[in-house]
Formats: structure tokens, sequence, C-alpha cells
């Protein structure tokens, strides 16, 4: 596993990232019970990134989270913080705004005093707004954008 970091943060050239996420790939069909699963893919996800995948990138996240291990007498762990990645890597990276909504909506419901509580309320009304000038015919590029003359 920790080859595979090294090869990964050494050279981020798209066929070490391939080589390295087959190799991840392997790891986590014979080894799904390992206490590293989380981190592989973590490390897929990673690589993803770099080959320009982003919906992929997205469900390695997702496998990650699911898979972490989790301390329930770590009385600061909780899951704020991957619910806010999650969901901006679902809206801006992958377009998938029903993941986000999700994952920004469980930010809000479980953490309402966490201080990305009011940045998730607010990307929840942009893609609300951004879908309605699509649903209308209305772009809200055109329509936000300032005039210069």
């Amino acid at each position: 596993m920790y080859i595979q970091i090294i090869r990964l943060l050494s050279n981020s050239s798209d066929e070490q990232s391939h080589r390295v996420l087959a190799s991840l790939e392997q790891f986590v069909q014979h080894h799904a019970e390992s206490k590293f699963i989380s981190e592989a893919h973590m490390l897929q996800a990673n690589c993803l990134d770099r080959l320009g995948k982003p919906r992929e990138k997205l469900a390695a996240m997702e496998k990650a989270f699911q898979t972490r291990e989790v301390d329930t007498a770590n009385p600061r762990m909780d899951n704020a913080a991957p619910y806010w990645s999650l969901a901006t890597t679902a809206e801006f990276d992958a377009g998938d705004f029903p993941t986000a909504r999700k994952y920004y909506n469980l930010l809000r419901n479980q953490y309402p005093n966490d201080q990305r509580s009011f940045p998730a309320l607010q990307q929840l009304r942009r893609m609300d707004d951004i879908e309605a000038a699509i649903r209308g015919g209305v772009s809200t590029t055109i329509q936000n954008a300032e005039v210069k003359r």
C-alpha cells in the first residue's frame, strides 16, 4: 500500500496513474476486509482525479467513506468534513446534483451548527436556481452577467 502511495506521489504521469490504479483494484478485490481498504479507495479516487474521471472518483470517494474505520470513542470524529468533500466533488467535479444534494442535506441535518452548514444551504439554493433556469430556458450565466461598456 505504501509503495503505491510513493509511486503515485513521485510521478504524476497518466501511465503511472493507470498502473497504480490497477494495483489498487487488485488490492481491493483480494483484501476486501483489510483495515486499509478505505485508504485504498481514497488512493483510487486520487488516481481517477489525475486521469480526469470525476464520476469514478466520486464513486471511489463514497466507497472510502463507507468502508472507513469508525472510532466511536473519539468525540472529534464526525462526518461533516467527508459530507462536505463528497458534496462538493459531486457538484463541481462530477456534475451530479442529486448526490451533491444528498450530502449537503446530510451535513445540514446532522451538523446544523457546523461552519459548513450555511454554505451547504447556499449551495442547495444555487443548485435549485441553476436547475430552475435550465428548466425555464434561462441561462444563469447570461442572467447574472454584468454588461461592461
